[in-house]
């Protein structure tokens, strides 16, 4: 078993070797993803130069469309059916299993519709998927008996505030990492309620307060550049935000998971106790999800990143022939120096205006600039046309760019073919990697958790076959069962 000294010291071996490697191979990527998505040039950019700062630096917002248009192909996909998943037996003989999956059923759609905001979540997630590479979330019960809550909740975390071990398995990093760490920004007064009710160990005022400088730059950046919601603007006090990091280590003598918490790394809030004293489900509560699948990586590259260097060439085509309009349609004067030239007379170019001159034939040359070619246009429409190739976005300007095939039935099929194969490869991996891994978490808990009684009353009176059965309860026996989850998915 892992003691207290251990704990504390394996928790800041492993942040620490997980936090350098973060930064020094995911944040940088983090941050430019989430700043393409918000529309905003790259910190490198050459728009951000003082030399460019009387050029058109405008910023297309197609990655923001994206992300968008698979945002509503998943809310169209998800929720077209009332049903959101479908539970059957293991084994359809057995009157028990049917009965178990009919009320696991009901019971797992009243939740999904009533207790947790599953429209948001899940929109959440395939975004946080499509910019940052990885969706993460915590599935847990939360039962606060002072706000009446009694259910199964799924929070979403920011990839900035996980770490796991860089040399996982790649295909499941979450289960193969010998230690998972979720930073948790919480207020001083509930890590104090925590000690008083002897969950957490002691530790003073003034301590628990160090824990609450942690600037995080792509938090910031996520916050699009914002005052940190996290930081304190005020004298700190039991409002203030401090950093609680959740800890599960496996025993390297046993290889069973561990968990306990620290303030930070500096300080040890509970003792190692096995995970299934906390998670009665016995398994590592997070998910880790994704939609590109990229080999012998555990942070695959986002469909945002692929589509950045396309991206990047529709600003700078726009940009140019923006700067090329004005120029075309506002002069550039070369005025002889210490010649007496009303210059801010020029520069405004007001119709009907006098700009006054010593000698009208040399004091000032005015230089025309050729109007932009519809070469411009034409390479945009390339560029856009790529753009929506690896981003599988059939939009309007690929159906109007292609004007052989829009103007048929089945080049528009052609066209929307392709786009829709794309799309619902994103979407199936989306589902096997993050949407049925957190409802089997979510079937588990209610299995382990539920005490509900109008609920569970509600579920049974569903079921005939319940009542063929001839119970009267709902029993943990009959709620146990081995039971089969798939999502319930329309794909058009």
């Amino acid at each position: 078993m892992i003691d207290n000294a251990t704990a504390l010291e394996l928790a800041r071996a492993a942040y620490s070797g997980s936090t350098t490697f973060f930064d020094a191979n995911v944040r940088p990527d983090v941050e430019r993803n989430l700043r393409q998505f918000q529309s905003k040039h790259g910190n490198d950019s050459k728009y951000m130069s003082a030399s460019y700062r009387g050029r058109s630096n405008f910023y297309r917002p197609k990655t923001r469309s994206m992300v968008r248009s698979a945002e509503a192909t998943a809310a169209e996909a998800f929720f077209s059916t009332a049903d959101v998943v479908s539970i059957s037996p293991q084994e359809e003989t057995d009157d028990a299993q049917k009965a178990s999956a009919e009320i696991m059923f009901e019971l797992l759609q009243h939740r999904l519709t009533k207790s947790i905001p599953w429209y948001q979540l899940l929109i959440g997630a395939y975004q946080d998927a499509m910019v940052q590479g990885v969706v993460i979330s915590h599935q847990d019960w939360l039962l606060d008996e002072r706000r009446k809550k009694d259910t199964p909740i799924i929070e979403l975390i920011p990839r900035e505030n996980f770490r796991f071990d860089p040399a996982a398995d790649w295909t499941d990093p979450v289960g193969t990492s010998p230690y998972l760490i979720r930073l948790i920004p919480m207020r001083v007064r509930d890590v104090k309620l925590r000690m008083k009710q002897g969950r957490w160990l002691r530790i003073d005022d003034a301590t628990i307060k160090t824990a609450s400088q942690a600037w995080d730059s792509t938090r910031l950046q996520r916050e699009g550049n914002r005052t940190d919601s996290t930081n304190d603007v005020t004298t700190i006090n039991d409002f203030s935000i401090v950093w609680v990091h959740l800890n599960i280590v496996a025993d390297e003598e046993t290889g069973e998971d561990m968990l306990f918490y620290t303030l930070g790394t500096q300080y040890l809030l509970s003792s190692p106790v096995p995970l299934q004293e906390r998670y009665a489900t016995g398994q590592r509560p997070f998910v880790m999800g994704k939609v590109v699948i990229e080999t012998h990586r555990t942070d695959p590259t986002s469909k945002v990143a692929l589509a950045r260097d396309t991206q990047a060439e529709i600003n700078e085509i726009a940009n140019q022939r923006i700067d090329n309009v004005k120029f075309a349609m506002n002069k550039r004067y070369f005025v002889k120096r210490n010649r007496q030239v009303d210059i801010r007379s020029l520069t405004r170019n007001i119709p009907g205006g006098v700009t006054l001159l010593t000698d009208i034939e040399t004091d000032v040359k005015v230089v025309d600039t050729p109007d932009v070619t519809s070469s411009s246009y034409q390479e945009q429409d390339r560029l856009n046309m790529d753009f929506d190739e690896i981003s599988g976005n059939m939009s309007q300007s690929s159906v109007q760019a292609n004007r052989k095939l829009n103007e048929t039935v089945g080049g528009m099929e052609i066209l929307a073919s392709d786009a829709n194969k794309v799309q619902a490869y994103d979407l199936k991996t989306f589902i096997e990697t993050w949407v049925e891994p957190v409802l089997h978490q979510l079937v588990l808990l209610e299995q382990k958790y539920e005490t509900d009684k109008t609920i569970l009353g509600l579920a049974a009176g569903k079921s005939q076959l319940f009542q063929k059965l001839g119970l009267d309860a709902v029993t943990d026996d009959l709620l146990e069962l081995d039971l089969t989850l798939r999502v319930n998915v329309c794909m058009t």
